[in-house]
């Protein structure tokens, strides 16, 4: 959407045209099991016909030691081919149950290289980000998506998994120098430890040794950064990216497992606030409440929420305190972003009546811990839930963590039990009307696209000029020229609501042009793209016609001029016509209006002459007098060249204008002015410094002294003086005379100033 610098919350009008929000799809689910066979097979076909970006696999991907690594790999990517990976305890041979030949202990066999034909090797775009020494794709990493411009950060851990790195199975095999302790198949008790290469995920843990390097890792630390990384920094800005953790393990269920993980790995990610945590390993799907840590305090007294507790046998607590942690109990369907995390588990990939869901909130499992953890959950399906059945979750990511981004969550199971819920601020509303450049008495017809919050929406309109309205599509006129602040309270069907501002202006400054301009910027209309003009200066670096915001001729290859059918517009036409200067072209917007700007290199008496352009007739001016056109540049920020030619733009006040009688009078060097003008590309000029080598210009209908930013209302009086009624202070400034003319007074003169000029090349010509 092409940028108005004066919205307070919604975008442009529909006929603003750029790049929209980033958004993508990505599915995941763990337990697996056969992609080829049961109902395993089942989701995966309705994986294929979802069509995510990616998949995550959270873990326990085949339950069969024959059948793993490539052969099961290859028969899941010929469905689906992206599918990034974690393990679970069956991957890696972490089973309690020594005897059980399910776990398929070959983990090494399921991650594969990029590039290779083995294994279910990552698959996108960008190399995952790893630690210096120690972790891999498959077990520790992240990424970031979409790779050419990141709104998330997906990271995949492996803690409490054991055998995480395979290095039992070397010791099981009795190579040469590796030790032949401990006993990785011993039936006593293990520990999960750096012995047998469990990561722990534990602050200041120095134990992990990695045993491709036997170097120190500090696995805490690499995720603290992970984390860190995606986040505004040192008062910056950006990346502000939504963070995402996909882990086999639990900590709080509902189901069966015990804080596997570890509590301080689960409340640290709390006290971060990651946006999400993925897990499998339960077969059943669990939506958590909206959890944070020391979200707030009691007064004189400590925080509510300090962290989710266990007991001496790791199963986490429910209580008066760790209900603390609860800042949002998700009976809205969507959480604000940034406010804390939600945990979704789901191991329902494959769960049936031959390997069926687990009972969810039953008391008569591990004697009743996990139905006491139920309070931490506001959706549960399990065996014992009706509807449940197999199948996977899929996640809509729109637009950045640090806007008015969000992420829809949809579940697709086979039963009819669905979950939905988002992540999003309340309800918020883009304003679109049309005719995008109404005049006085227009009919002017709004509409609305909503996101966020629960449907059905209502809404209430306050147009600005007093008159009010309901309902989604009203239609309304304004009788006088002005600013207009558009008012929209958008509720949804549980009451919660935001209001959505927008400035549309009614008519222009100069009462010869008919069109309301569009509010923009230079760097708007110049857009990002870069070109040098000349090959061997590299200081001739202006803007690109492909990357500039108002194509009207549309989109055309890089160092393309638009041809004469591509551009049938004459630049010195005097009134908006077909022919001539269109208010839009195509629904793109031709006449604009930018705020503080600076004057730079004014000259009064450029491109002189007798006649009107044909465009207007022809035949001598007034008196046979003669005219010159006033020529500028436009300068939105001075950086150093080439840079500054990207924040330029060369401006002029057409002679005919002048010598109808309708155009403003010229600036003054070095003022800071707001400006009203058609667009135009002059493809004639783009080699030359004068035209900050670009074919853009400005043809400048009206300007006044800055008045950035605009107050409401904005009061237009008669006559030929425009004045601005400055906010609350009641102070009015006098602006620009805005159709006064100034003529030569003397051929002579005209004759002795207009020489050729020349500036590092040929003579400015409008």
């Amino acid at each position: 959407m092409l940028p108005l610098i004066l919205s307070s919350i919604t975008t442009s009008p529909a006929n603003a045209q750029g790049a929209g929000e980033t958004s993508f799809v990505f599915a995941a689910a763990g337990d697996l099991n056969s992609p080829i066979r049961g109902v395993g097979s089942d989701s995966l076909r309705s994986l294929k016909s979802l069509g995510p970006n990616f998949f995550l696999g959270l873990g326990d991907l085949s339950y069969n030691s024959s059948y793993t690594g490539t052969k099961w790999c290859s028969e899941f990517k010929n469905q689906f081919s992206n599918i990034e990976i974690i393990p679970g305890y069956h991957d890696t041979g972490d089973d309690p149950y020594l005897n059980d030949t399910s776990a398929t202990r070959s983990y090494e066999k399921f991650v594969g290289s990029p590039g290779s034909a083995y294994g279910c090797p990552y698959s996108l775009a960008r190399t995952p980000s790893c630690e210096n020494q120690g972790c891999d794709y498959g077990r520790e990493y992240y990424f970031d998506y979409p790779a050419s411009a990141p709104i998330a950060r997906f990271i995949m851990l492996s803690p409490g998994i054991y055998n995480i790195t395979g290095r039992c199975n070397r010791w099981h095999q009795g190579q040469p120098n590796v030790l032949t302790f401990p006993n990785c198949d011993s039936p006593q008790q293990r520990q999960c430890s750096y012995l047998f290469d469990c990561w722990n995920y534990e602050e200041g843990d120095l134990n992990d040794t990695d045993y491709h390097t036997n170097s120190v890792v500090n696995h805490w630390n690499w995720l603290k950064n992970a984390i860190e990384g995606a986040r505004p920094q040192n008062g910056a800005q950006s990346p502000n990216y939504w963070v995402v953790v996909g882990i086999h393990k639990l900590c709080i269920s509902a189901g069966r497992e015990n804080c596997e993980i570890g509590r301080q790995l689960f409340n640290f990610l709390l006290a971060e606030k990651v946006d999400l945590i993925l897990e499998g390993d339960d077969h059943a799907y669990e939506r958590s409440k909206q959890l944070a840590l020391n979200n707030s305090t009691l007064v004189n007294g400590p925080p509510l929420c300090d962290g989710i507790a266990t007991n001496k046998d790791s199963w986490a607590v429910y209580n008066s305190t760790t209900s603390g942690c609860i800042i949002d109990d998700g009976s809205r369907g969507f959480y604000q972003p940034g406010a804390g995390t939600v945990v979704v588990i789901d191991g329902t990939f494959s769960c049936n009546f031959q390997n069926p869901c687990y009972n969810v909130n039953d008391t008569s499992v591990n004697n009743g811990y996990n139905a006491a953890e139920a309070p931490y959950f506001v959706k549960l399906m399990g065996g014992n839930t009706p509807g449940n059945g197999n199948g996977f979750v899929s996640y809509t990511v729109t637009g950045s963590r640090g806007d008015d981004g969000r992420i829809d969550v949809q579940t697709h199971f086979a039963g009819s039990f669905q979950d939905f819920f988002s992540i999003s601020k309340p309800p918020v509303s883009t304003v679109i009307w049309s005719p995008p450049n109404p005049g006085p008495g227009y009919a002017v017809a709004f509409s609305v696209v909503t996101a966020g919050g629960i449907p059905p929406y209502s809404y209430s309109w306050s147009f600005g000029d007093g008159s009010t309205a309901t309902g989604p599509t009203p239609v309304h006129s304004y009788e006088s020229n002005g600013y207009y602040n558009v008012t929209l309270t958008t509720m949804d069907s549980l009451g919660n609501s935001r209001t959505a501002q927008q400035f549309l202006v009614v008519g222009s400054w100069n009462p010869a042009v008919s069109c309301s301009p569009t509010l923009s910027t230079l760097e708007t209309i110049l857009g990002s793209a870069t070109i040098q003009r000349i090959p061997s200066d590299s200081n001739s670096t202006g803007a690109d016609y492909s990357g500039g915001a108002f194509n009207l001729a549309g989109n055309l290859s890089y160092g393309a001029n638009p041809s004469a059918s591509d551009w049938p517009f004459s630049k010195r036409a005097l009134y908006p016509y077909s022919g001539g200067k269109p208010c839009s072209t195509s629904g793109v917007p031709a006449f604009v209006e930018v705020h503080s700007v600076t004057a730079l290199s004014v000259d009064p008496q450029e491109d002189c002459g007798f006649y009107y352009d044909i465009s207007n007739t022809g035949g001598f001016f007034p008196n046979k007098q003669v005219f010159c056109s006033t020529t500028f540049s436009l300068a939105g920020s001075a950086p150093s060249c080439p840079a500054c030619y990207m924040h330029r733009i060369y401006a002029v006040i057409d002679r005919d204008w002048k010598a109808a009688g309708i155009a403003p009078s010229s600036p003054t060097q070095g003022q800071t002015i707001d400006v009203q003008g058609f667009i135009y590309w002059n493809s004639q000029w783009v080699d030359q410094p004068w035209h900050s080598y670009t074919g853009w210009e400005l043809h400048v209908t009206a300007w006044r002294i800055s008045t950035t930013p605009i107050t409401i209302p904005v009061s237009f009086f008669s006559g030929n003086g425009l004045w601005y009624v400055l906010g609350a202070l009641g102070t009015t400034v006098a602006l620009v005379l805005a159709y006064e003319t100034r003529f030569p007074l003397r051929i002579k003169a005209f004759i002795a100033r207009s020489r050729l000029r020349r500036s590092s090349g040929p003579e400015k010509r409008t």
